[in-house]
């Protein structure tokens, strides 16, 4: 291990929660004055007009955003609040992600480098959309995640469908996660925990599939066909391809495109994690000659984006590391 990872043995447990602390402090006040003293998108006055009716779903999208903002605006009217709810899951999100890290990868000052110069984190932390209940409960399933591969039972699988229901009352894209988690290790086809998980977010999720039934299945009537774009346009592809290099980084993510061959997957979670992010990727490049995707829908992958840097810079050289130091800041 080189000198400058080694450096993690100098910080006490302590320390590193503090430093912790402070990071999640910093992303609450930074995003709070976002929230506070920039004005709301189109998108999020259409969101906050669906909280003012909840219901177990909406034409396009789960409800979970509505619910937010309708408890943000518990506390008072206006951009701050309407975005209140946005910035403590993603504060809360911030710590979820590094507890969920590999025990080997937890290196405070990186990931504080890390999450400051990703581009889709930081944006998404004060915007209100159903990307930042999507990224709280998936950073959530991770870290559950984690502890069903160190212990199969009954409380884990209830804790792992708890989030997996909270990401898909967020956004359907939640759906993904679940696949590559699944394709990444086929052995919980086989184990009745998974299954018991399976069960418990279907009865969870069976309120909204009823909604569903009642509109005529409006949600996915209009995701699966009406949004479709009529005729193929190679910007759809180039314009995501490009989104990707931005959203991620943009400097840090041409550093890890250039570099990710070089990862060495010796763990079942950081193999996870590879299959997450690969697998979002290549299902939205797919999905893009079929209609415009949006650079922000990868959002969910962001989690391990930040695993497999780490894991990078881990096995990287003193040289390296510099390199993508001064990427960050950058």
């Amino acid at each position: 291990m080189s000198a400058t990872l080694s450096t993690l043995h100098t910080i006490t447990p302590k320390q590193e929660n503090k430093l912790l602390s402070y990071l999640m402090f910093c992303w609450f006040i930074i995003n709070a004055l976002q929230a506070c003293f920039l004005g709301l998108e189109g998108d999020e006055a259409y969101y906050w007009h669906l909280s003012q009716n909840i219901d177990w779903s909406y034409f396009d999208h789960p409800p979970m955003v509505a619910i937010l903002i309708r408890i943000g605006e518990a506390f008072g009217h206006g951009s701050l609040f309407t975005r209140l709810g946005t910035v403590i899951i993603t504060t809360l999100s911030v710590g979820i992600i590094y507890k969920a890290l590999p025990g080997y990868l937890k290196n405070i000052k990186w990931y504080i480098l890390i999450c400051a110069s990703t581009l889709l984190l930081n944006v998404y932390s004060f915007i209100t959309t159903p990307d930042a209940p999507s990224l709280f409960f998936s950073s959530l399933f991770l870290l559950t995640y984690k502890s069903f591969l160190n212990k199969r039972s009954i409380t884990n699988s209830l804790l792992m469908a708890l989030c997996i229901t909270g990401m898909f009352y967020s956004k359907y894209h939640g759906i993904l996660l679940i696949v590559f988690v699944v394709f990444s290790n086929l052995k919980m086809l086989l184990n009745r925990y998974f299954w018991l998980t399976v069960f418990i977010t279907t009865l969870l999720f069976l309120p909204h599939i009823y909604w569903q039934y009642q509109h005529d299945w409006p949600s996915f009537r209009y995701h699966l066909n009406e949004r479709l774009a009529r005729h193929y346009r190679i910007n759809h592809t180039t314009d995501y391809l490009l989104g990707q290099i931005l959203v991620f980084g943009p400097f840090i993510s041409l550093l890890f495109y250039a570099t990710c061959y070089r990862l060495k997957i010796k763990d079942q979670l950081l193999r996870t994690h590879l299959f997450i992010f690969a697998g979002t990727l290549i299902f939205f490049l797919i999905s893009s000659f079929k209609n415009t995707v949006e650079a922000h829908w990868t959002l969910i992958a962001v989690p391990s984006f930040i695993t497999l840097c780490l894991a990078l810079i881990n096995k990287g050289t003193e040289k390296y590391q510099r390199l993508f130091r001064k990427f960050a800041i950058a």
